[in-house]
């Protein structure tokens, strides 16, 4: 998506909380959003992290029952005891 690469680009913190969601990657995990999911990961987003409704992205991933983005996460390093 080119709005996430911009505003990546631009110096957005990629890990930045706020909101229901908690960070970017989770409200992606949460929506589905495989192809922002990957942008995000791409410029550092942790996929550990901790906040927001779901808690972690993989939470939210698996509340959205999006096996592309739980895939995802897992390939890069989602920690499935949390």
């Amino acid at each position: 998506d080119k709005r996430v690469h911009s505003i990546l680009n631009r110096g957005a913190d990629v890990n930045s909380t706020g909101g229901q969601y908690g960070t970017a990657l989770q409200a992606a995990s949460a929506r589905g959003q495989l192809k922002v999911a990957q942008i995000l990961i791409q410029h550092g987003a942790e996929v550990n992290m901790s906040c927001g409704k779901f808690g972690h992205a993989l939470q939210a991933a698996i509340y959205s029952q999006n096996e592309a983005v739980v895939q995802l996460l897992l390939e890069h390093g989602a920690d499935v005891n949390t």
